[in-house]
């Protein structure tokens, strides 16, 4: 027995916004970045630090 798509695609849309109501959280968390972030990105971008030197200054 095959089922129709667009069933299954409305079923699953159901689902979610019935979880939505319910109060489940869907998807990833945001990720809270250092505030060094983007100076130590711009560094391991432009080869001024390596790999492993980025790393340890981020933990």
């Amino acid at each position: 027995m095959l089922i129709n798509n667009n069933f299954f695609i409305s079923l699953i849309s159901r689902i979610i916004s019935i979880a939505k109501e319910k109060g489940v959280k869907l998807g990833r968390p945001k990720v809270i970045t250092p505030p060094t972030t983007s100076y130590l990105l711009n560094k391991y971008i432009n080869y001024k630090k390596t790999n492993n030197e980025t790393v340890k200054l981020i933990n």
